[in-house]
């Protein structure tokens, strides 16, 4: 007869839709040999103001036909502080206030 203590239970772990679509939305970006244009990218989110939700999807689709991911706003404020990481892009404090507004 075994114990209780001999038991091992290994949980199973079900992967729907949604949860696949969580962690795509938050793994990081390749930016590798894609640079210049994520530069255009950022440029072009900030260049207004107050971007609306509708600016952002809208830039987003214009940039996803020339190659890019369609990013999420955390995606896209991570890729900003990688390109100022790697000096394609100066840093200025009010671009992570407007890329996650």
């Amino acid at each position: 007869m075994s114990s209780l203590h001999d038991f091992e239970y290994v949980p199973t772990v079900k992967r729907d839709s949604y949860d696949a679509e969580w962690q795509a939305k938050r793994e990081a970006a390749v930016i590798d040999g894609r640079e210049p244009l994520f530069v255009e990218l950022i440029e072009a989110l900030t260049a207004v103001p107050k971007p609306s939700p509708q600016h952002f999807n809208h830039t987003m689709r214009k940039f996803a036909k020339r190659g890019l991911p369609f990013l999420s706003k955390s995606q896209t404020l991570d890729v900003y502080m990688r390109l100022c990481e790697e000096d394609w892009m100066e840093f200025d404090s009010d671009v992570p206030i407007l890329l996650q507004t």
